[in-house]
């Protein structure tokens, strides 16, 4: 009888752990509105969405972690949350949203393109007493520019013209979304330059690093999203 039980017991999580992997996946944007999200990039700390909607397009309930919203172009969006309750989000091109984990179905008022960069788990901890490594902003104002900045992730505007020479600088695990494309050539605290060569529209992870870099002759425009 005993045995029974057990044997019962088990069928019954493995059927409620199929459950939730099934729940878990009919909520993933990705997979219920694919014609809308598409994946760009999964690595250990963010996944990259890029959203390319029409007027009328419809994406049914689904989950997001915290995660910011970078605008490509303007538009208009017509959210509705598990309540029922709607409202409608006004898109403007260039501009970084914050917003926290959420759960909405969502339908396009006006054609709009963005950039979705979820974070995965929490915020790291700091390490007590560490040396804090030069800020691109305070090194380079020139170039860097800050668009939102949070406890959990801060987003920067870089542009730089042909031939411009920038400064060492650090950044924590980052992310970068190329404008324009081009050459760069990067230069390290040791070891030898390297030369990046990206195309318009790359999306690439990066672990934290130290960097100088010198543009190219098609000059650049970044943005960058580092998770703290």
């Amino acid at each position: 009888m005993k045995r029974s039980i057990r044997v019962t017991t088990r069928a019954v999580l493995l059927v409620l752990s199929a459950f939730c992997a099934a729940s878990a996946m009919a909520q993933d944007p990705a997979k219920v509105a694919p014609d809308v999200y598409k994946v760009r990039l999964d690595a250990p700390r963010v996944r990259v969405l890029e959203v390319t909607g029409k007027a009328g397009q419809k994406a049914p309930m689904h989950k997001h972690p915290d995660y910011v919203v970078y605008n490509l172009a303007d538009g208009s969006v017509r959210f509705t949350d598990a309540k029922g309750a709607t409202s409608d989000a006004a898109l403007k091109a260039g501009e970084a949203m914050w917003r926290p984990a959420e759960s909405h179905a969502s339908e396009v008022v006006s054609d709009m393109h963005a950039l979705l960069f979820e974070l995965k788990g929490p915020k790291k901890a700091a390490t007590a007493g560490a040396a804090k490594p030069d800020d691109p902003v305070k090194v380079d104002p020139a170039h860097f520019k800050v668009l939102l900045d949070n406890d959990r992730v801060r987003v920067l505007d870089f542009t730089a013209s042909p031939g411009d020479k920038i400064a060492m600088h650090w950044h924590p695990d980052y992310i970068t979304y190329n404008f324009n494309g081009g050459k760069t050539t990067f230069t390290f605290p040791k070891g030898k330059p390297v030369e990046s060569v990206a195309k318009a529209g790359d999306v690439a992870w990066h672990k934290s690093e130290t960097h100088g870099s010198v543009i190219g002759d098609t000059g650049a425009h970044v943005l960058l999203v580092e998770i703290k």
